[in-house]
């Protein structure tokens, strides 16, 4: 496992733009410790912005081999909260939420906050109160929308990642809250929040005078399904719709793939392991299952199976490789999320098993020819079928002796030599092996 590799992408954005104006969004590559990590290549990140009225604009950021940062911008068209997810095939996503305003928003003071009176609202007035498809996972409390209408209480709405988080305490799911009121409140605002699971920081969320938003994050080293929840006693704060829930699984930041043994003989077979890894190297199971794919990228030979799966609490599948040439071969593991990985197996000539299986046929044609009073060609028609008669053997066509007792050099021996002795009989038994003729009876 490669250190420093970009494993998970963070989308860094203002937290609230006025409709009409542009917004710029950094893109982070980060590694297992949230660290920025540059890219080994160029890769495309593919990044979609949901509109409150559902809708989807898609758009694809370039970062070049050895950076670890990239930009993009958009011009915010409608009032609402928009949703924005990038993904790259081999990385964990991210999530980002921007709230459009139509007037222009104040910036937080940090004056001392005074007691003033709210003022009425209707919900209709603002067009961020409308909580369409956005994809957002929003929230229910105990005030009424009298309550907000009649001043007495303020609408807020939580926005949670939809995708899983990294149960190992650094992986956090940011959770921003928006406060909707046009104007932002007339004093601080403190919202006591608590955790079914995990960690929240902070825990006493503060919405500044003058703003709109806040931004709070959940980390948990347990896995499981994490539900944010507030006091429902509070009167001056509506949670609009249910509360957010973060889905933390185990923290699997690389795939392993290995091969045993790493170097092999023509006619050996490799078994190709692939392991699912936290950032520690060590094992870590999968939650949901995950499908492993395997390529041969240098080199020629054949998988079992190219496509593998690592069951639900499992982390690990495997399957055999068999070379079909001698030299380098190179295989690489892929699966949705995590970086590919290459394992290189060395292919060499059988040399042990050719050497005995000559020596073999040359005794079993020599002992053909010495008791049949034959001549000196009959000991090179002995090396030729003794050859053949083991080939039978280590590749299945005969199921007299197991794969592994045939690869032994001493039974390389021991079968050529009587193939060797058989002379041209091994052909007939072999062409009925491959149904080419009829069986002697």
């Amino acid at each position: 496992m490669a250190a420093n590799r970009p494993v998970k992408i963070r989308l860094e954005t203002d937290e609230h733009v006025e409709v009409g104006k542009t917004t710029v969004v950094n893109v982070r590559l980060l590694d297992a410790h949230n660290a920025d990590a540059p890219t080994p290549e160029n890769i495309f990140l593919s990044i979609n912005v949901r509109w409150p009225s559902g809708k989807v604009d898609a758009f694809i950021v370039p970062i070049a081999q050895g950076n670890a940062r990239g930009q993009f911008q958009f011009t915010m068209k409608k009032p609402g909260i928009c949703q924005l997810d990038v993904s790259e095939a081999h990385m964990a996503a991210g999530t980002a939420f921007i709230l459009g305003t139509e007037v222009p928003m104040p910036s937080p003071v940090s004056d001392p906050p005074k007691k003033t009176m709210m003022r009425p609202m209707r919900m209709a007035r603002a067009p961020v109160f409308r909580s369409g498809p956005d994809g957002a996972v929003i929230s229910v409390g105990a005030a009424t929308e009298s309550d907000i209408q009649h001043g007495t209480a303020s609408a807020i709405q939580f926005c949670a990642p939809t995708h899983t988080v990294l149960a190992d305490e650094r992986d956090s799911a940011e959770i921003r809250v928006f406060l909707l009121r046009p104007g932002g409140l007339e004093n601080d605002a403190t919202i006591n929040l608590f955790s079914s699971m995990g960690s929240l920081a902070p825990s006493i969320l503060t919405i500044p005078k003058g703003s709109i938003s806040a931004t709070i994050k959940l980390a948990s080293k347990d896995t499981g399904t994490a539900v944010v929840q507030m006091p429902s006693s509070d009167p001056t704060m509506m949670p609009v719709g249910a509360m957010p829930a973060v889905h933390f699984v185990h923290a699997v930041t690389a795939l392993d793939c290995a091969v045993s043994p790493p170097s092999i003989s023509l006619i050996d077979h490799s078994q190709v392991v692939v392991r699912l890894l936290n950032e520690n190297g060590n094992p870590a199971p999968s939650d949901a299952g995950q499908d492993v794919t395997l390529t041969i990228d240098n080199g020629r030979g054949e998988l079992e199976k190219s496509t593998l799966r690592i069951p639900a609490g499992a982390y690990e599948c495997r399957t055999n490789f068999s070379p079909t040439s001698i030299g380098a071969v190179q295989i690489s593991g892929s699966t949705l999320g995590l970086p590919i990985e290459h394992a290189d197996i060395h292919v060499t000539w059988p040399i042990a098993q050719l050497v005995f299986s000559l020596v073999g046929g040359l005794a079993g044609g020599f002992i053909a020819k010495l008791r049949q009073k034959y001549q000196h060609w009959r000991v090179l028609i002995g090396v030729v079928t003794g050859f053949l008669l083991y080939w039978a053997f280590i590749f299945g066509l005969l199921h007299v002796l197991p794969r592994g007792a045939a690869l032994n050099p001493l039974s390389a021996f021991a079968l050529s030599a009587i193939g060797g002795w058989q002379g041209t009989q091994v052909f007939s038994t072999l062409l009925s092996q491959l149904g080419l003729a009829k069986k002697s009876t």
